[in-house]
């Protein structure tokens, strides 16, 4: 096993995944509670401005391009469009609903992209 820091790298990685897990849980009831107070778009505006500048200050000092790769600029145009349009109604439903009901709304969503991939996974030849 990898060393890191003198513990298993899967336990270190163990860590990370709690910890997100977590702070998303967290995340989740804070925007529960603030909902009544504030509309879900401006939570979300909130998050994604600062989400935005800690990665533009992260992108400047490891020195790769803001916009990314000018042959790949359409793509990560059409993945950010789609993840905001995600993110606004993940918040939205958060604010609606109640929090267990939210959740599990949530967490279905790969069962949902799963679903949705499968007619293109059906013509692979690999598959058979």
């Amino acid at each position: 096993m990898v060393e890191v820091g003198g513990c298993c790298a899967s336990l270190f990685g163990y860590g990370f995944m709690l910890l997100s897990g977590l702070s998303f849980s967290l995340m989740s009831l804070l925007i529960s509670q603030l909902g009544d107070r504030f509309s879900s778009f401006q939570l979300l505006g909130l998050r994604s401005s600062t989400g935005s500048v800690c990665c533009v200050v992260w992108l400047v000092a490891q020195k790769v391009g803001v916009l990314g790769p000018r042959e790949d600029r359409g793509k990560l145009l059409t993945r950010a469009l789609v993840g905001t349009f995600a993110m606004c109604c993940n918040w939205y439903v958060i604010t609606q609903l109640p929090l267990a009901e939210a959740t599990c709304i949530i967490f279905s969503a790969p069962l949902w992209t799963m679903v949705s991939l499968l007619p293109s996974s059906v013509h692979c030849s690999s598959c058979m």
